[in-house]
């Protein structure tokens, strides 16, 4: 078949079996890895499909055909992770007939006797495939968990020693801080990456996502170096990720399980906070709303590490965690909230500018609604005061023709909704159009 750059790639004729299928997502990045992973299964006789994002296929599916596994065109260069996972799945169910291994984009070795086991195991038609690292150290996943940390030398060492009992590794970013934050860091036992300058709690955070993509994290856990977080939880958060197979898990004080010693203007500024952000995601189902977006306890997976990692969006200052959130929306991501306790009482608690910090985010969210949902923003008060004008309208010529007077007031009324609305309107049907404009070329530039 023909691409747009004009080249072209023949997909492999695709071979209807009985047996399981092992599905493999091509990139750029992984294309040795998949090369081993696919002769591995090969040798043990599994049947692989493979397919791949973007407008080209990258070098590993031109092997991966070579080799004699199935590669399936997505037709489209602008499918997300999920999409492609269900592509193999949904080309596995039409064609072989009992389940499919997804291995992750890291193609790590797998454990496939035991991952055949679980996908018998578990009555599903799917299975995540099961790393040989686990079977060798009896864990579920390599975890790392990293600090991102500024004027932080009172509380970092403490936080740094409850976080290894759970951690494999522990990662501090000192974001140029004027005190002995590294030292004391690394001697709690830390791995610590320094900024020469302060740049941002959302540099900091691009910083761990570039270190955790390096270090071929499994798993990723965030958290502040104030104590507010509880280390203990990690687990829990680790867990969300494993069993639901979601991209992201965030330790939330707003779900069962979940408590926080908030005080009263705090929950509320929270509240409107978590409001307008599922707002500008147009998030407005009670079920699909995330409950805690400003919570920076969050694990995330190696496909979302991945993804984030390319993402130069990410703001440098504290609204990097709605970012991260606006990029889990975009790739379609599955996010789950764990119940954690944040406590702002301890003592050191970074607790400074929180409601500068507060008016900043809400700032920032309603440019992003502006820009993201015009229609919303503008058009549904346009057309309300539109309405609201032709009503007016309606009721003055009706007062008119039954009492020959004139109401002036009401006239001033219905010109003045009906111009305001109209203009609304237009003005959102002009945004929505760029919107639509920009997101089109920034999809043809990828």
């Amino acid at each position: 078949m023909s691409r747009k750059d004009g080249s072209s790639f023949i997909v492999s004729p695709i071979e209807s079996g009985e047996g399981p299928v092992v599905g493999f997502i091509a990139t750029e990045r992984n294309t040795d890895a998949l090369v081993r992973s696919l002769i591995r299964a090969t040798l043990q006789e599994y049947q692989c499909l493979v397919t791949f994002g973007g407008e080209t296929p990258p070098e590993g599916a031109l092997i991966a055909r070579e080799l004699g596994a199935t590669v399936i065109d997505p037709q489209s260069p602008n499918l997300t992770t999920n999409s492609l996972r269900q592509l193999l799945v949904g080309t596995a169910k039409a064609n072989f007939g009992e389940g499919i291994i997804l291995v992750p984009l890291d193609c790590e070795p797998i454990d496939y006797e035991r991952s055949m086991r679980t996908l018998r195991s578990n009555g599903n038609f799917v299975t995540e495939a099961i790393p040989q690292s686990l079977t060798a150290t009896e864990q579920q996943l390599d975890v790392l968990v990293a600090i991102p940390a500024y004027n932080e030398a009172a509380t970092i060492g403490d936080v740094v020693r409850e976080t290894k009992k759970p951690a494999d590794e522990v990662l501090v970013v000192d974001d140029g801080s004027d005190d002995e934050t590294a030292t004391v860091a690394r001697e709690a036992g830390a791995e610590v990456v320094v900024k020469e300058q302060n740049a941002g709690y959302g540099a900091a955070i691009r910083t761990i996502f570039d270190e955790a993509y390096e270090r071929n994290a499994h798993i990723l856990v965030t958290l502040d170096a104030d104590g507010q977080h509880d280390p203990a939880d990690i687990p829990d958060l680790v867990a969300g990720i494993e069993k639901s197979h979601a991209e992201i898990a965030i330790g939330s004080r707003f779900v069962d399980g979940g408590d926080s010693d908030l005080s009263l203007y705090r929950l509320i500024g929270l509240k409107t906070i978590n409001f307008l952000t599922n707002l500008s995601m147009g998030v407005v189902r009670p079920h699909s709303r995330v409950n805690d977006t400003q919570s920076g306890f969050r694990a995330y997976s190696s496909e979302a590490i991945e993804s984030i990692t390319r993402d130069e969006t990410i703001s440098d200052g504290m609204d990097a965690s709605t970012d991260l959130l606006y990029h889990a929306h975009d790739q379609d991501y599955e996010i789950v909230e764990v119940g954690t306790t944040i406590s702002y009482s301890v003592e050191n608690a970074n607790n400074h500018h929180s409601v500068r910090h507060g008016l900043t985010l809400i700032s920032n969210i309603l440019r992003t609604i502006e820009r993201k949902h015009p229609i919303l923003i503008f058009g549904v008060p346009g057309i309300s005061l539109t309405l609201l004008g032709f009503l007016f309208g309606y009721w003055s010529a009706v007062n008119y023709v039954s009492t020959e007077t004139f109401p002036v007031g009401i006239a001033i009324v219905v010109v003045f909704s009906t111009l305001v609305g109209l203009l609304s309107c237009f003005t959102a049907i002009i945004l929505h159009s760029l919107t639509i404009h920009f997101d089109t070329t920034m999809n043809r530039s990828q």
